[in-house]
């Protein structure tokens, strides 16, 4: 008779041994083969939350346009000083949201400013207007944990905030207060604010330090409002001649009419300058006889004007002839430097025949100069 047992199938790694009780094989090494089999799936499982997932995008606030309005700007102002004080950046503070799959990391956000500071400065950035330079200050208003202090500056055009995550959260928010204030750098210019540089957010994080996520600007570099240096309002002066005989000039070499006098105002002057002064340009029509200060009359080869003779100008006491081209103090600020407020100078001016003159013309006989006033 034929006698036939019938076994399981064992293992790959299993010994198979034969009771000579049973006549049956046990398995060795099933329970080994389970645990091996249980670590690999243990092993998957734990690679996959190896593969953490982190972004960033910016929510809220950015393309910030900065306005000043009016500033009025004191021209004894100390170089350095703040001149337009710090002003936040009204509406939504800049704000951005991060996806963390989990785990700890550090998320780098990068603070870049296009363009150079001011020479002579780390944090302090050219405007559109000579002599005035803005300083930008960031505070943090969501996610304290970036090591940031309040009004954190960005010195030589970029600042990176290191922030770190503890645990896993799915969404991170990080939150700061822009704000900005302008620094006088030089002899500041009057006119209209219409840039700044632009600054622009990047973020980056320890899981890789390569992918990077670029934000929302936060200033687009565009700016308004207009700055104002105070000083002293000087009205156009006007010296009425009156009418001259021709004879007045009759003889051989030079011969001058009588003075005509007026005051030259210089009106609401504001308190601290530290000097007026004021040049007279070369006469809009040319020199009749530059050497003694007589200009020619407006219009000189108009068939209307008066020819042969010139005007010639005085300004201060005693009818002392004009000096032009050169800037001359006005000692009238003196008295009012400490309260700010108005003074006077004598002006006058004459007809003159200069000595090279042959021929007289009656005629009109007008003229113009302009002149330039200057504060310190």
């Amino acid at each position: 008779m034929l006698k036939f047992n019938l076994y399981p199938a064992v293992p790959y790694g299993a010994s198979r041994v034969r009771s000579a009780a049973t006549d049956k094989v046990p398995l060795v090494g099933m329970r080994h083969f389970v645990k091996w089999c249980l670590a690999c799936i243990l092993v998957l499982c734990s690679g996959s939350a190896l593969a953490q997932q982190y972004g960033c995008t910016t929510i809220a606030g950015g393309n910030y346009v900065v306005s000043i309005g009016t500033a009025s700007i004191p021209l004894n102002a100390a170089i350095g000083s703040t001149v337009i004080p710090k002003s936040p950046q009204p509406g939504a503070s800049y704000r951005i949201s991060c996806s963390n799959s989990g785990g700890r990391i550090t998320a780098y956000y990068k603070f870049s400013v296009t363009g150079a500071p001011v020479s002579g400065y780390t944090d302090v950035y050219p405007t559109n207007l000579a002599g005035l330079g803005v300083r930008y200050l960031f505070s943090q208003t969501i996610g304290n944990n970036c090591g940031m202090n309040d009004d954190q500056t960005i010195e030589n055009s970029s600042y990176t905030a290191n922030c770190w995550v503890s645990a896993y959260s799915p969404n991170l928010n990080w939150s700061w207060q822009a704000s900005t204030e302008f620094v006088k750098t030089g002899t500041i210019a009057a006119g209209t604010l219409t840039s700044i540089p632009a600054i622009n957010i990047t973020v980056t994080s320890s899981i890789d330090q390569v992918t990077v996520w670029q934000q929302t600007p936060m200033y687009t570099g565009g700016a308004t409002g207009n700055v104002t240096v105070p000083t002293c309002a000087t009205p156009d002066v006007v010296i009425p001649m009156g009418n001259t005989n021709f004879s007045t000039f009759n003889g051989t070499g030079t011969m001058n009419d009588r003075w005509n006098n007026t005051t030259f105002n210089v009106n609401n002057c504001p308190v601290g300058l530290t000097q007026v002064s004021i040049k007279f340009n070369t006469p809009l029509a040319g020199w009749l006889d530059q050497d003694n200060g007589v200009f020619k009359l407006n219009n000189p080869t108009s068939s209307t004007t008066a020819q042969g003779i010139g005007i010639q100008m005085s300004f201060g006491a005693n009818n002392t002839p004009v000096v032009y081209n050169t800037a001359q103090p006005l000692s009238g600020y003196e008295a009012i430097k400490t309260t700010g407020g108005s003074f006077s100078v004598p002006i006058g001016a004459r007809y003159v025949k200069p000595a090279s003159t042959t021929r007289l013309v009656a005629g009109q006989a007008n003229g113009a100069v302009v002149f330039v006033m200057s504060y310190e």
